[in-house]
């Protein structure tokens, strides 16, 4: 059982690490995770220890509230539409709103208490009074939720922290800077929040695939309006000019041309008419289609695609996994350090306890660590948002991160580097076999094979006016196809097969190009020779990925010949005549030239090449567009035939990796700096409480450049 909730308005991920960890040591759980794109945390029960659903779903509210009391959680059906969140943003809202109201209320009660404390109004110590009125409404709720955490046994969060500083500050005095740091952090907490909020909101813009109001022609002709949820497979979808295609179908009427860049990166239009299929997301250029739904919204291309890179991030990198840890140790010591800094220098004879408190307070100011839990997590979500906007599917920050790694690059080559459309070129003929039986023997054995040759020979089939019947059929993989065809035994494969398996013997074929050999009844009776090219562009980008001192090689099933040819026109090395287990061991000897650090990326069509995708550490499929077993099959999945993609998604991994690492140089570097300059006393509790936010907010906005770079290329 698997029960998901949505969170909003929390302000410290810290906290919510702790929520996840209390969730994790409830009974029954088997595993609780917060995805912070999502904003949800997914909890996985084993079915048979959980009686009462509602009961636990109160203990997981119970949780939140008790760890961060300004987050409100809702639960979420993933087969459902939201319809309450409208609602659920009212309240937050709600909640914000009360919020600043207590805290301008605190700011002017503070201000009371300066003004009467300047002017010597020493009446009853009224001004003592107004600053501490003043001080409750402005970071009441954190000295409460400090409070709450610490019965818990929860000691180290920014709650915590903040209150004993300022309560410090107030202790030796300084009652304006107590306040006014309170509010301060309160109100750059609010801003980190909706920075947060905004950023996630601006990436998952980038995939605004879904149509919400579709027009449904029902069976008596009238039009009635659905959403995307509600359409049933058989229901017949009205697409005007313009209109995106809501769940995948088939056009039953109408022709148009379909841009499909919302799902591939590419401007590129599709003629399409009756019979064809159509996905989610494409949008129709011109005219008016009538579309048949095949499949729900949630089985569809774009509800696929959009869950996917949601939950991407739940697929933690080496670098987040790392910060979580640091993160857990990083407080405790900084603390520490505040406890010597505000007593050794006293008990040394250097200066006085006030002093020395005073800058150890500083030091709890900047303890927190929510830059970097913040920041790197959004930094990996804005790469994976952009590159699937350009039609690169990444299924998690693991993998984003590992492309930058990237050591070596093996392709497929049928489909991969050539277009995979062979043409049949010649037809050589043994023991006074004529072409048009050798034709009708292949093509009706092969009638039933998805493979790129056994396709070429099906276009020839309008040569012949008839088909055998086929009475039995054995695939040997890699090898060739062994058949029953009108009481006559047909071999059909390669010529290592053929001829060492098989005994025969057939002729050399020296005009390139793939073949394929046949026998009739145990004789050789034909050899097939077809031709097939390059994809436009591909030496280009061969020698671009060269550039950045990548080792490139080909991995082929084909005959050594026509995988020579190939690769020598790329002028890289290659591997012919393997089987797929051939491919595995290759693969294996690569990887152990290779670091721990460098990776290997598998290039295929996701369908014929899973077991070598599944064996490398990157395994990407290509011209995966409708094909769901790519999408389940690959660590990367580019929609198109595009390989121009690889370098796009390198060049996107670099890049959210330099922003990660400049967001950790940068938030860590400030708060040493501030620690440095608060022990020498050169830093007060306001420009400690200024770098801890203003840090946070900067790395959050460094975070989103790759996003703003993407709109600006646009």
């Amino acid at each position: 059982m698997i029960l998901n909730y949505r969170i909003n308005g929390y302000y410290c991920s810290s906290c919510m690490d702790k929520v996840i960890d209390s969730i994790n040591s409830l009974p029954g759980v088997i595993q609780a995770e917060l995805n912070f794109s999502l904003d949800r945390i997914k909890i996985e029960l084993k079915n048979d220890k959980i009686d009462n659903v509602e009961s636990f779903d109160n203990q997981v509210k119970d949780l939140v509230d008790r760890y961060e009391p300004s987050a409100t959680v809702e639960k979420v059906d993933d087969s459902k539409s939201s319809k309450n969140l409208n609602k659920f943003n009212e309240n937050e809202k709600w909640y914000r709103d009360k919020k600043i109201h207590r805290l301008l209320l605190g700011v002017t009660f503070g201000l009371f208490g300066f003004l009467a404390t300047r002017n010597n109004i020493d009446i009853y110590n009224i001004n003592i009074g107004f600053y501490l009125i003043g001080y409750w409404l402005a970071g009441g709720s954190v000295v409460k939720q400090a409070a709450r955490n610490l019965v818990s046994g929860k000691v180290f969060d920014e709650n915590f922290l903040m209150s004993i500083a300022t309560i410090g500050a107030m202790l030796i005095g300084e009652w304006p800077e107590a306040i006014a740091v309170m509010a301060f952090y309160k109100v750059g907490a609010y801003l980190q929040n909706r920075a947060v909020s905004s950023s996630k909101s601006s990436i998952r813009e980038l995939l605004e695939l879904k149509t919400d109001a579709v027009k449904v022609k029902t069976d008596n002709g009238e039009i009635i309006k659905k959403s995307a949820e509600e359409i049933e497979p058989g229901d017949r979808l009205v697409i005007g000019a313009g209109d995106k295609i809501p769940v995948d179908g088939r056009i039953i009427e109408g022709q148009s041309a379909l841009n499909t860049s919302a799902l591939t990166g590419e401007s590129e239009l599709r003629n399409v008419g009756p019979g064809d299929a159509v996905q989610s997301g494409m949008v129709n250029s011109s005219g008016s289609l009538i579309v048949e739904a095949e499949k729900l919204y949630k089985d569809s291309a774009v509800a696929r695609i959009i869950k996917l890179v949601e939950e991407a991030t739940g697929r933690k990198s080496k670098t987040e996994k790392f910060i979580t840890k640091f993160a857990r140790y990083y407080t405790p010591v900084v603390v520490l350090l505040a406890l010597l800094v505000a007593i050794v220098p006293p008990l040394l004879g250097v200066g006085t306890f006030s002093t020395w408190v005073y800058r150890a307070l500083i030091f709890l100011v900047i303890s927190c660590p929510c830059a970097l839990v913040i920041s790197i997590p959004l930094s990996f979500f804005a790469g994976i948002g952009v590159s699937a906007r350009q039609g690169i599917l990444v299924q998690g920050s693991n993998f984003l991160e590992a492309l930058a790694d990237i050591k070596s690059v093996i392709y497929d080559k049928t489909g991969t580097l050539t277009e995979g459309k062979f043409k049949l070129a010649n037809v050589e003929l043994y023991n006074d076999f004529s072409e048009k039986e050798v034709l009708r023997a292949a093509i009706s054995a092969e009638q039933y094979s998805n493979h790129a040759l056994a396709e070429a020979l099906q276009n020839e089939k309008e040569r012949l006016d008839r088909l055998y019947d086929v009475q039995e059929t054995t695939e040997f993989p890699g090898k060739g196809l062994e058949a029953v065809i009108d009481d006559q035994l047909i071999w059909i494969g390669s010529r290592g097969w053929l001829e060492e398996e098989k005994g025969l013997s057939f002729s050399e074929n020296d005009n390139g190009g793939a073949e394929v050999l046949l026998a009739i009844d145990e004789k050789p009776a034909a050899l097939f020779n077809f031709k097939d090219r390059l994809k436009p562009g591909i030496k280009e980008i061969v020698r671009n990925l060269k550039a950045k001192g990548l080792e490139q090689a080909i991995l082929s099933g084909d005959r050594q010949q026509e995988v020579a040819e190939v690769a020598g026109q790329l002028g890289i090395s290659y591997y012919s005549e393997l089987l797929p287990e051939d491919k595995l061991s290759i693969l294996e000897d690569i990887k152990s030239g290779q670091s721990k650090k460098e990776k290997l990326a598998y290039l295929g069509d996701g369908i014929n090449d899973a077991p070598a995708l599944a064996r490398s550490d990157i395994g990407i499929a290509m011209g995966a567009l409708g094909t769901d077993v790519a999408i389940d099959s690959a660590d990367v999945v580019i929609m198109d035939d595009s390989l121009s993609k690889l370098l796009s998604a390198i060049d996107i991994a670099d890049r959210t990796r330099r922003l990660v690492w400049q967001n950790i140089i940068m938030a860590l570097g400030v708060k040493v700096v501030f620690m440095v300059l608060g022990s020498l006393g050169l830093a007060g509790l306001w420009a400690a409480v200024f770098a801890d936010v203003g840090v946070a907010l900067l790395a959050v906005f460094n975070s989103l450049r790759i996003l703003w770079d993407y709109r600006l290329a646009e």
